[in-house]
C-alpha cells in the first residue's frame, strides 16, 4: 500500500474500519452509522481544523525553534447547500483560531498569520484549490 493511501474495510452492517497507521494516528471505526449516526461533513471539518490549527504550532517552530503558544483554541463552522441535482455540498467553511501568543514571538506570529491568511494548510489549501476526485468502481 502506498504512503498517500487509505483503505476502508466494510466489516458489518453499516459499520466500516480504516485503518491509518500513521504516528499517532489510530485507525477510525464507523460503528452501524444508520442507526447511530456518523457525519462525514463533521470529519471533513475537523480534518480542516486540525490540519490548520496544528500547521500553526508547525509555523512557530519552524520560524523561532522552540516557541510555543500559550492557549490555542479553535472552531470551525460551515454552511450546507445544494449541487445541481440537489444532493447536500458543503458551500463554504470558517475556520476561527484564538491563541495565546508570548510577547518574545509576537515577530514570527505576524509570519505565521500572513502565512496561513495567504496558503493555509495542505487541506486548507486543497479545499481552497478544489480537490479533483477521480472514482473508480468494480464488480468483486
Amino acid at each position: 500500500m502506498s504512503p498517500n493511501e487509505i483503505r476502508l474495510r466494510r466489516t458489518g452492517e453499516w459499520t466500516y474500519e480504516v485503518p491509518l497507521d500513521h504516528g499517532a494516528m489510530e485507525g477510525i471505526t464507523v460503528d452501524n452509522w444508520r442507526e447511530k449516526g456518523f457525519s462525514n461533513t463533521r470529519l471533513l471539518a475537523a480534518a480542516a481544523l486540525i490540519c490548520f490549527s496544528s500547521s500553526m504550532e508547525y509555523e512557530l517552530d519552524a520560524l523561532a525553534p522552540g516557541a510555543r503558544y500559550g492557549d490555542l483554541e479553535s472552531s470551525v463552522r460551515w454552511r450546507r447547500g445544494k449541487d445541481e441535482n440537489g444532493r447536500n455540498v458543503i458551500e463554504s467553511m470558517e475556520i476561527d483560531v484564538k491563541v495565546d501568543v508570548p510577547e518574545e514571538y509576537r515577530s514570527e506570529f505576524a509570519d505565521v498569520v500572513r502565512e496561513h491568511t495567504e496558503h493555509a494548510c495542505t487541506i486548507v489549501r486543497s479545499l481552497r484549490r478544489g480537490i479533483q476526485v477521480k472514482v473508480n468502481i468494480s464488480e468483486d
